[in-house]
């Protein structure tokens, strides 16, 4: 980010404003708002001078854009911070972001794409003594949209740094724990109801040259929700990833379990809303969009699974890599629920694999170079998506096989043609699928494509086409686009929300200083 300096100090910011012009669709039945236009806009700024900074962020929703929450409304001043930082020592009183680990047990950020913003607003406190010691400490309220949370978090985190503090050379060993406590006055009848719920956690990360281990494990206690305010949930989260590469060769195994591991600042809230923790899903996160029609949900309380990675570059000569090398990915995961304890508490069993298949996934991808001007991409997938779990409702497994093939061709010095082709072939849902996609971009900063999705498979034949042009300079980016956009999960980080079809025009514009 550039920075705008005088004698005073530094000062920097961002803006950026995503503006929708929707028209009626009779034949994707999309959503029409009444002023049939939505925006939302984003300014923030920094101040620097010293080791002291300040800040805040000015969010505007005049309407808010479709499918997002509907308290997300109006226009405020938010995120303002002031901060004290030097060598060893870091304080911020107001709204800020932070993580402990690798978020199981708690995690504030900003997501705008998924209308996530849990800042938290109060005090936080870094400090490290020295080079192997990182403490942590938090204490505040999370922000709801435009106001606070009732709930109260207080939270610590150390991190110590085994190799550093023995001098280990080639390998680096860390070990963590951390403390979170939520507190929400009760106010009810029921006698004996927890008003605190805290939650710890212990992870390692080890790395030996080519290879690398982490580990976290959490435990949460005492949790009591609207929905069964008669049953203490304890929660239990164990997260474990492997690493290894060398030479062209590349391996990455994640396994990890969650029960009861929805953690909420208020007893109430649902959804993205309140969250005090992270749980993405940890599978691929694919670029094809015919892909994303079935991607997976994190099931908080009840699921374990595992993902694999396989990343294998072969040499330029070589029988397999040819001229210019080729490049080879397989990614397979696979998740299930947990098994029952109680049939009518529906409590689960940690760590006990459940019958019900939530989720498969096996897919390949190949990208081959065969001259200065020519790129190809082969992509195959097989996916079984359980959609009456991962959705609700009484559907059948979805089971689907995918293909894709990708070309990309430069005619000329900075100028490139990217066409893409995709076919979704399943018997279950909205069956069938293809999509299609051309782009022409001239560097260093134009684009423009058109594109469509073709739902033929299905009994109304739906065309999502659509088609814009994008500009970039400098730290400045403005798309637009015009077409449909059908109804599914939008997905940023392995976290989804919900949106509506919608037809019509989109702006975009970005830029910093």
């Amino acid at each position: 980010m550039g920075k705008a300096q005088d004698k005073k100090g530094k000062l920097s910011g961002s803006f950026e404003t995503i503006n929708q012009i929707y028209e009626k669709d009779n034949k994707t039945k999309a959503i029409v708002p009444d002023d049939k236009f939505g925006s939302n806009s984003y300014l923030k700024l920094d101040y620097y001078i010293g080791k002291l900074s300040m800040g805040l962020q000015y969010e505007a929703y005049l309407p808010r854009l479709v499918g997002y929450d509907i308290r997300h409304k109006d226009q405020k001043i938010e995120g303002r911070y002031l901060k004290y930082q030097d060598e060893t020592l870091e304080i911020t009183v107001g709204n800020f972001y932070e993580q402990f680990g690798s978020g199981l047990i708690f995690r504030s950020y900003e997501n705008r794409e998924l209308g996530i913003n849990n800042a938290i607003e109060g005090v936080g406190v870094r400090f490290n003594p020295t080079d192997y010691l990182n403490l942590k400490a938090i204490y505040g309220k999370q922000r709801e949209f435009f106001e606070v949370s009732d709930g109260i978090l207080r939270g610590l985190d150390g991190t110590f740094d085994l190799a550093q503090y023995f001098d280990l050379n080639e390998s680096h060993l860390n070990v963590g724990g951390s403390w979170l406590s939520k507190y929400e006055t009760y106010t009810g009848a029921q006698e004996d109801f927890p008003s605190q719920v805290n939650a710890y956690s212990a992870r390692l990360d080890l790395g030996i040259k080519s290879w690398s281990l982490n580990t976290e494990f959490v435990q949460k206690k005492d949790d009591r929700r609207i929905e069964s305010p008669n049953r203490d949930i304890t929660g239990h989260a164990l997260l474990v990833n492997s690493s290894f590469a060398k030479s062209g060769l590349g391996m990455n195994v994640t396994f990890r379990a969650l029960k009861e591991m929805s953690f909420y600042n208020e007893r109430a809230a649902s959804g993205l809303n309140l969250l005090v923790n992270y749980l993405p899903a940890i599978t691929k996160q694919h670029k094809y969009s015919l892909l994303n029609i079935y991607t997976y949900i994190t099931q908080a309380n009840g699921e374990m699974g595992a993902q694999f990675d396989l990343y294998k570059k072969f040499k330029k000569g070589s029988l397999l890599g040819g001229k210019y090398g080729t490049k080879l990915e397989v990614n397979m995961s696979a998740y299930n629920d947990l098994e029952l304890k109680n049939t009518v508490t529906k409590e689960s069993e940690f760590l006990k694999l459940g019958d019900s298949k939530l989720y498969r996934d096996f897919n390949i991808n190949l990208s081959k170079k065969f001259s200065k001007s020519l790129k190809t991409k082969l992509a195959y997938a097989h996916i079984n998506y359980n959609k009456s779990k991962l959705q609700g409702g009484d559907s059948p497994i979805v089971k689907s096989n995918f293909l894709a093939g990708e070309i990309e061709f430069k005619l000329k010095p900075k100028h490139v043609l990217r066409a893409e082709l995709q076919h979704l072939w399943t018997k279950q849902d909205k069956k069938n699928w293809m999509a299609g996609l051309l782009e022409y971009s001239i560097a260093p900063g134009f684009s423009m494509f058109v594109s469509d999705q073709y739902n033929y498979g299905d009994k109304d034949k739906i065309h999502y086409f659509s088609g814009g042009f994008g500009w970039a300079k400098d730290s400045k980016n403005l798309q637009i686009a015009y077409g449909r956009n059908r109804e599914g999960l939008n997905c940023s980080g392995g976290v989804c929300r919900f949106v509506p079809a919608y037809t019509g025009l989109n702006i975009s514009f970005s830029t910093s200083f």
